[in-house]
């Protein structure tokens, strides 16, 4: 059964060695759920959100799922993917390269613009948005 009970959750938190405040960074989303009552659930699926998939005759799930990530992979809900914590990179012997230029550009696209080098080599930041209007006009 899935944990439906604050105070459990809690100390399964506590239990797993994450501090208050790890848990609301990593998992806030779902730790704040629990104030608007969460009911006890056996996690049966059916795959009804295929079904409907079908049914519709689309051929993306995201168009009949209640919650699906959007376009660039994001879970709007949760964050996700988002920062690992440096302890769980050691843990599984992994390791992050990435290039000054690439960081530039993933912390630009972070904050909702790309920049974008023009033909006289000066760089303009375009806001997602904007690329969005621009490529539903063409």
């Amino acid at each position: 059964m899935r944990i439906y009970e604050q105070e459990l959750q809690d100390k399964i938190f506590e239990v797993l060695g994450f501090t208050p405040e790890q848990t609301q960074q990593k998992f806030g989303f779902f730790i704040d759920a629990f104030q608007y009552g969460t009911p006890p659930h056996g996690g049966l699926a059916f795959g009804l959100d295929r079904i409907a998939m079908l049914l519709c005759g689309t051929d993306s799930i995201r168009d009949v799922i209640a919650f699906p990530k959007n376009a660039s992979a994001r879970d709007p809900m949760s964050d996700a993917p988002n920062t690992v914590d440096p302890l769980q990179l050691d843990e599984l012997e992994l390791a992050v390269n990435v290039e000054p230029k690439e960081r530039e550009v993933l912390e630009s696209l972070r904050e909702g613009t790309l920049p974008l080098t023009l033909s006289d080599g000066s760089v303009v930041n375009v806001s997602l948005d904007e690329i969005r209007a621009w490529k539903e006009n063409r």
